[in-house]
């Protein structure tokens, strides 16, 4: 059984707190329930070397929210959110081996952050169920205190370019049929571990936060910082603390709006069991007792066409990692005479460096999103990812089409 530590359970007395003294006063109830279903589907891709592309990836999610409007306009709430997909076995939430193994010579160095490395026994993960949020929240006059199981501020405010990919998308995407993706601008340093939010109420469209994780230690379907590769050296993240400012405004002169946003996180490393077992890695590795992310993103979205891109670095606990994406994309309703039915484009193209691994990567996508209902969307198009270092290139690309269905 996961067990709350005392910072995260400070925030539900609170809420208490400042809700108490309108109870008496009367309250209104309400709840909201999602369910989502993702299918991802990329026939006839490539394979980048040894690494075998996916024919098929999946997910099933679903959230409830309940929450309770109290007389004097506070407002107290708890969220839970969950899901089971399907990624690619070897590089489930992102993290795992880089390519095959034969770009550069294997080390047991594991990304902090990315959760990539270059050695280590290759993963075969199964489908796999996580709980992805579970917290409690109070939203009053002076903004929204949250604690339990959450994204940290910096990856609940992060804003890059347009994709119309929302699950296999060019960059961090959520499934990945490649399994040599590379490229991730979100920072996400923390995943689904319990945390403490403060949230700033939006002046004039500016919005700031921070959050405090004691331990990153829960896996999550996207963000893994508590998975332990065989053959890498492990390592925790404790003591994270995030910051990020959000900002979402019209720009009267170009007839667009901005949205963008700013982020940067730290977390201490734990090399607790590192040490334990130096003697079976070697004195030629070690890693530094903390991890920095740094972030910044947006796009400029007119009526039709909307640009974008984002940008991050980290330290990534061993060798410097950045990547950046870039965007653009463009909307059409009602499109060849379809009632009812909109259409969006996009075209991506990302690129990242990674020190650590000593692989660099590149990734594009072309494509086009269908809604026929609110509740239906279908994206297809073409992908490629790429793996590149001194000793030669991987590369996969195919045809994506995926669907999504939200009730």
């Amino acid at each position: 059984m996961h067990k709350f530590p005392i910072q995260v359970l400070i925030p539900v007395a609170s809420v208490g707190a400042i809700a108490s003294p309108a109870w008496a006063q009367g309250v209104e109830f309400g709840h909201d329930a999602e369910f989502e279903t993702v299918l991802v589907v990329s026939p006839g891709r490539s394979d980048a070397g040894e690494v075998n592309s996916e024919t098929v990836l999946a997910g099933v999610y679903a959230s409830l929210k309940g929450e309770a409007m109290l007389s004097n306009g506070v407002e107290v709430g708890a969220k839970i959110t969950g899901g089971i997909d399907l990624d690619h076995p070897a590089r489930a939430g992102f993290s795992g081996v880089l390519g095959d193994g034969t770009l550069v010579d294997p080390s047991p160095l594991r990304g902090a952050f990315t959760g990539l490395s270059s050695g280590g026994t290759p993963e075969d993960i199964p489908a796999q169920g996580q709980i992805e949020q579970g917290y409690v929240y109070v939203k009053f006059g002076h903004g929204e205190v949250r604690g339990g199981i959450d994204r940290g501020v910096a990856a609940r405010f992060f804003r890059g370019g347009p994709d119309v990919f929302e699950w296999s998308n060019t960059a961090e995407p959520r499934l990945d049929t490649s399994g040599v993706a590379s490229v991730i601008t979100r920072p996400d340093l923390t995943g689904p571990s319990a945390k403490v939010t403060y949230t700033t109420p939006r002046l004039l469209g500016f919005r700031a936060g921070v959050s405090y994780t004691p331990q990153a230690n829960r896996r999550g379907l996207d963000r893994d910082p508590a998975r332990q590769v065989e053959g890498t050296i492990p390592f925790d993240l404790e003591h994270a603390v995030e910051v990020s400012a959000n900002v979402s405004r019209p720009v009267k002169k170009l007839g667009a709006r901005l949205r963008a946003s700013v982020s940067y996180s730290r977390a201490n490393i734990d090399q607790t069991d590192f040490e334990a077992q130096r003697a079976d890695f070697g004195p030629e590795f070690d890693r530094p007792n903390a991890v920095d992310v740094v972030t910044v993103g947006g796009s400029l979205e007119g009526e039709k066409l909307t640009v974008g891109g984002s940008w991050l670095t980290s330290s990534n606990g061993g060798g410097r990692y950045s990547a950046w994406n870039v965007g653009i994309g463009g909307k059409v309703e009602k499109a060849a005479g379809i009632s009812g039915a909109n259409f969006n484009w996009s075209a991506n193209y990302g690129q990242s460096r990674d020190d650590l691994t000593q692989i660099n990567g590149d990734t594009w996508s072309a494509g086009v999103g269908f809604e026929p209902k609110e509740w239906m969307k279908i994206s297809l198009g073409a992908q490629g990812n790429g793996l590149e270092s001194s000793t030669g290139r991987q590369t996969s690309i195919g045809p994506v089409i995926e669907m999504a269905l939200k009730f």
